[in-house]
């Protein structure tokens, strides 16, 4: 079966919990990551650990890139205080402290290994399959070619959808936090645009701190509680 897995950021525990029930459902498992593995919550690195492990043992587990680990990305390679400050500004600190980077060092280059830059650099923005589109945040297709704005595929909030350009597929994404009973809800009414990220690192707020997967071959939504914090 094929599942869509919604943001993570940080959470391990609950990552290898909500796969564990995935696999109780059925074996042979077609995975689908939409992005933000790291930031925020406690284990960045051990998460980005378990999806190279994931993705080493079977062709069949699909990375997308998200706007965190395009964060992480850019800091790395363009030494600057303007990315430094944006990475900063949405949750870095953890991931910074999980790679052991004292504080205030914006050259992470010496404490983060390549491996993982290698990793972040080879997932793609968005996956096209035979019923789906998916991406970290959405497809913009207002914008002149959707399928090259990449800054919108990990950035965008708000939700548009064109019937003759996206050839009537669905879009699955993440990035905007939603209630798991609006998700539900948006499924129930067969929106062509379903954003499944359920907020599983707000855990202290009402209706979040849940991680959700989407059966992309039933429709049902899988959340399970974040047990990681």
């Amino acid at each position: 079966m094929r599942f869509a897995i919604g943001d993570i950021h940080g959470c391990l525990k609950t990552t290898n919990l909500l796969i564990d029930k995935l696999r109780q459902i059925s074996p042979e498992l077609t995975l689908y990551f939409l992005g933000d593995y790291i930031d925020r919550g406690p284990d960045s690195r051990a998460v980005l650990d378990r999806l190279i492990e994931l993705k080493s043992n079977s062709p069949s587990i699909y990375i997308l890139r998200g706007n965190h680990e395009q964060m992480m990305l850019d800091t790395y390679k363009h030494i600057d205080n303007n990315n430094y400050i944006l990475w900063q500004k949405n949750g870095s600190k953890q991931t910074l402290s999980n790679f052991s980077v004292p504080k205030g060092i914006i050259d992470i280059s010496n404490y983060i290994p390549e491996k993982y830059i290698h990793f972040i650099e080879s997932m793609p923005y968005f996956i096209e399959t035979d019923q789906f589109f998916l991406s970290h945040a959405g497809i913009n297709f207002n914008s002149v070619n959707p399928f090259t704005d990449t800054m919108s595929m990990i950035w965008m909030r708000e939700e548009n959808y064109n019937t003759e350009l996206a050839k009537g597929k669905y879009i699955i994404h993440g990035h905007t936090q939603l209630p798991v009973e609006q998700i539900i809800k948006n499924i129930k009414n067969q929106n062509k645009t379903i954003c499944i990220d359920s907020g599983c690192i707000y855990k202290y707020i009402n209706g979040f701190g849940k991680l959700s997967a989407l059966n992309l071959d039933t429709f049902e939504l899988i959340s399970i509680d974040n047990i990681d914090i």
